[in-house]
């Protein structure tokens, strides 16, 4: 995992998915913008760290609720090693009674967009990083096979004239 969480500032507008309509997430100025802190963990959270695996909704309340971030739209398995805090206080109106999922508004909509977009992108450095260090690897045997070939096939060619011209020593 990485080693410091990653903050993200949430803007002021966010997009409501269903209806495309801009919504405010500082309640036309009266709130402060939030944030977004998403840290990974190195293994995955999705059977054993199940509980933890989530995106904490925060706001002047404190904790009012969470997404389950298998439940985000994310296309990686990486997905399974992320979980973080969103720090919003125009969303304490949407809290419900068993501190759990968030009350259906074009916000909470519009928040869980963002946040599954932020974690789509927080995961292809992941990948990127990860294919970096496989393509770097695969060079690695690569060159030793290369190397490999090369000690066989000068053995071999090395034999093959030595057979062909004799050893060298009179007759």
């Amino acid at each position: 995992g990485a080693e410091e969480p990653r903050v993200i500032p949430i803007p002021s507008t966010l997009k409501d998915p269903t209806s495309g309509k801009e919504i405010s997430t500082i309640n036309g100025g009266s709130l402060q913008s939030g944030t977004l802190v998403l840290r990974t963990s190195k293994g995955s959270m999705r059977y054993k760290k199940k509980g933890r695996h989530n995106i904490i909704y925060k706001a002047e309340s404190g904790f009012i609720g969470y997404v389950p971030v298998p439940d985000l739209d994310i296309q990686s398995s990486y997905r399974d090693r992320i979980y973080g805090e969103c720090d919003l206080l125009a969303l304490e109106p949407f809290k419900q009674n068993d501190r759990g999922v968030l009350a259906i508004s074009p916000l909470t909509r519009a928040v869980r967009e963002f946040i599954s977009e932020q974690i789509q992108e927080y995961v292809k450095e992941f990948e990127v990083r990860d294919r970096r260090l496989i393509n770097q690897e695969e060079k690695n045997a690569l060159s030793k096979m290369n190397e490999a070939l090369d000690r066989w096939k000068n053995r071999f060619l090395g034999k093959l004239i030595q057979g062909l011209w004799g050893t060298g020593e009179g007759a």
